[in-house]
């Protein structure tokens, strides 16, 4: 970066005997290797754009076509000669070398083009997701063995997306029905009622209009609802980002991480630059469904180099196509680190070397610096304003705010220790507030991922939402740890292995002038911080009793198995049921996001009934067979986009362009209705890496976020292989309804009593 260098390039002084020009040789080195990555990168992007589109057909194809074509030419065949005969008719112009090459390329063309269509129908069947495991339809069958010989063996990161299927539209009609049949075990009977007839009015009136200017846009865009939900659910909310918007993830907390903490940072900032430059390069390989079915990969580009800018009224979202720096914060302190030196990125040693000079500098904090990144964690227009007044019209801040926000990624060496204790929940409860809002201004929360290394080595991520979705971050830091143990590792006094590359870098320590007012602002912002965060009550739960296996053995999908568990729960805890969100995919159709599973169905209350009547143990076991079985089918359904919601949303946002929301009492009251149970699962393992079952000391504990509703609870849950369950619980305590820590006891009792329907 241009800011790491104190000189510039060329300076020069005008003298009575003439002029003086001073170069710079390592100044003017760096902004040519810098133009020089520019350019490898742009003739990159182009060359994989090309093989992207051109995509399964590859230029190999293209040769192959060509010189055999030359061989039959010179063979005397007769279609051979035909063809060549008709494109020199067209083209007569062209020397008899170049037709034989024009002909091959036409014919290669017509052939690439014909197996692409041919890709693209295969990819549009949603039907293998229905199948029983194991035992797959003669459809599937030949569908399977179509797909596999259709596919490339190598693809690379974008191979699949020109040929992704757009979201489908469901229709009015289903989509009603489906929001209906959601509704019947929360509703009485005379609210079930007002509800259909609203629904049956919607569907006779207002909502044939905005459906077909939905499909109108489903025609025209390559996903009719992930650009709203990106502009509308996220970047539209005034809210803080912390808490209400972020998630975070935790370590590989089992695993015994013999590291200093420079040296953890080192690994982990390697192990990051380097998935990035596999996603640039697209050498990261797109995820499969059943090892054949790729799912979308757009959500990658903006992982990294990217930062929410606050707006007035709405964010905007800044992304870079390249940095070579990280912001570093540390004791009240801003850094800004170089992660390249002459165009390759620095060895661990190196990194190592800059952090541990960071932990001993003696710097002081400008006046303000400290809380600074509380302005991040404010009201969105608020923070804008702020930004506006206190750093955008400040050449310094303006500079340093600069640095920060083109930052490949934010890293914070923290002053505290984190770490999780089987006998004590403390620690754990610590460590995932540590994650989710710290102190309030040691996270940049604008920024797509903030890295957090502790004091004793454990590392946690904070990740903005609006760019992407957790299973993106969860497969970063799945590799991203994986090098960092398996790859990079330690010496046997904890600092980091091989050799440094030679160079003399420092971090350079960010300035900042603030005036009365804006510390003041800062103080303000970090109060209301602290009322967030005093607000907020997060625990952790490892239950380790039994896992996938058991849900296996009774042949339960294990999703379902523990979606009834937090239902059985959570009517435990509330003494009623609730709207309950759970998030899935739609990645299998170009640009998808997720879609929302309504997992509180009748089903799922008859199960909780019969056991809350301890009814016969056969009866329990046929309702949570049957329960399992349907949100199974849910699942399928939304991941197929047949859910409920998101369709419903985007005929709302249809109905406000042509403001006719107030028309619709349907919509209003639909979109009004609050998720006091909000659920995700993190998936553990997506690049297969490790075998959980034969190492459990590798897997993760997964992420959380914070509560969806004033009166609600927030989960998020891993499956650890066959043995063992991650759960993260989120509330308010101003909510007299709800707690944290009764509702980890009641989840274990949940999960207890389910077993002992198979003991």
């Amino acid at each position: 970066m241009a800011e790491a260098h104190s000189a510039v390039a060329f300076t020069f002084q005008v003298r009575a005997d003439g002029m003086a020009l001073h170069v710079d040789n390592d100044a003017v080195a760096a902004i040519v290797l810098s133009i020089i990555r520019s350019w490898r990168l742009t003739f990159s992007s182009v060359v994989n754009t090309i093989r992207s589109n051109l995509f399964p057909a590859t230029y190999v194809s293209l040769f192959v076509t060509v010189f055999c074509l030359m061989g039959f030419t010179l063979a005397e065949f007769s279609a051979a000669q035909t063809t060549r005969a008709f494109i020199r008719s067209h083209l007569h112009f062209l020397p008899p070398a170049v037709d034989v090459f024009v002909t091959g390329f036409f014919l290669w063309l017509i052939f690439a083009i014909l197996v692409k269509t041919i890709l693209k129908l295969l990819l549009m069947y949603t039907g293998f997701m229905y199948d029983p495991p194991k035992r797959p339809s003669w459809t599937t069958t030949i569908w399977f063995f179509m797909l596999k010989a259709l596919a490339v063996n190598e693809p690379h990161l974008n191979a699949y997306q020109s040929v992704l299927p757009r979201l489908p539209l469901p229709s009015l009609k289903d989509t009603l029905a489906r929001h209906m049949k959601s509704m019947e075990p929360l509703l009485s009977p005379e609210e079930y009622r007002e509800m259909k007839e609203m629904s049956d009015e919607f569907e006779r009136g207002l909502g044939p209009q905005l459906q077909r200017y939905l499909w109108v846009k489903r025609w025209w865009s390559s996903n009719y609802v992930t650009d709203w939900w990106e502009q509308y659910v996220y970047l539209y909310g005034r809210s803080p980002l912390m808490i209400n918007c972020n998630y975070y993830g935790l370590d590989i907390i089992s695993y015994p991480i013999r590291a200093t903490q420079a040296a953890r940072a080192a690994n982990v900032t390697l192990g990051l630059l380097n998935f990035r430059s596999r996603i640039k390069h697209e050498k990261l390989k797109p995820l499969m469904i059943e090892n054949c079915r790729a799912v979308c990969s757009s959500q990658y580009w903006r992982l990294f180099n990217t930062t929410r800018i606050p707006g007035v009224a709405c964010d905007t979202l800044r992304h870079l196509h390249d940095s070579t720096h990280i912001a570093v914060y540390h004791r009240g302190r801003w850094f800004s680190l170089r992660t390249y030196y002459k165009g390759v990125k620095l060895p661990p040693r190196d990194l190592e070397a800059m952090f541990d000079h960071i932990l001993t500098s003696d710097a002081a904090p400008c006046e303000g610096e400290e809380r600074m990144a509380a302005f991040t964690a404010w009201r969105r227009d608020l923070w804008a304003e702020a930004r506006e007044n206190h750093f955008l019209k400040h050449p310094v801040n303006r500079k340093s705010l600069d640095i920060i926000e083109t930052a490949a990624f934010v890293l914070i060496l923290d002053d505290v220790d984190a770490y999780f204790d089987e006998k004590d929940n403390e620690p754990g409860d610590h460590y995932v507030r540590q994650a989710l809002f710290g102190k309030g201004y040691n996270k940049w929360f604008d920024k797509s991922m903030t890295v957090t290394v502790f004091k004793n080595g454990r590392i946690c991520v904070n990740a903005e939402h609006s760019w992407g979705d957790a299973p993106v971050t969860c497969q970063t830091f799945e590799f991203t740890m994986y090098m960092d143990v398996r790859q990079y590792g330690y010496d046997r006094e904890g600092h980091t292995c091989g050799a440094t590359s030679g160079a003399k870098m420092t971090p350079i320590k960010l300035q900042w002038e603030f005036s009365r007012e804006c510390v003041n602002d800062i103080e303000v912002a970090y109060k209301d911080a602290q009322l967030l965060i005093d607000d907020t009550d997060i625990r952790l739960l490892k239950f380790s009793e039994f896992g996938k296996g058991l849900m296996k053995k009774v042949k339960c999908s294990p999703d379902g198995f523990i979606q009834l568990a937090l239902q059985l729960a959570y009517y435990r805890d509330t003494g009623k049921f609730n709207l309950t969100y759970e998030a899935s995919m739609t990645r299998l159709f170009c640009e998808g996001r997720t879609e929302t599973v309504r997992a509180c169905t009748t089903q799922t209350c008859d199960f909780v009934y019969a056991m809350e009547r301890k009814e016969d143990r056969k009866v329990c076991q046929d309702l949570l067979k049957k329960a399992c079985d349907n949100h199974q089918m849910l699942y399928r359904d939304a991941m197929a986009g047949k859910g409920v919601d998101r369709h419903l949303f985007c005929l709302y946002v249809v109905a406000k362009y042509l403001k006719k929301e107030h028309e619709s009492q349907f919509l209003q009251k639909v979109l009004a209705e609050p998720w006091r149970l909000s659920t995700s699962q993190t998936p553990q393992s997506q690049m297969g890496l490790v075998d959980f079952d034969k190492e459990p000391e590798f897997a993760s504990p997964g992420g959380g976020f914070g509560p969806v509703a004033e009166d609600g609870y927030g989960v998020a849950y891993v499956i650890c292989g066959d043995h063992l369950l991650w759960f993260h619980i989120s509330s308010k305590f101003s909510s007299h309804n709800t707690d944290s820590d009764r509702f980890r006891e009641q989840i274990k009792r949940a999960l207890r009593d389910m077993k002992g329907l198979y003991d």
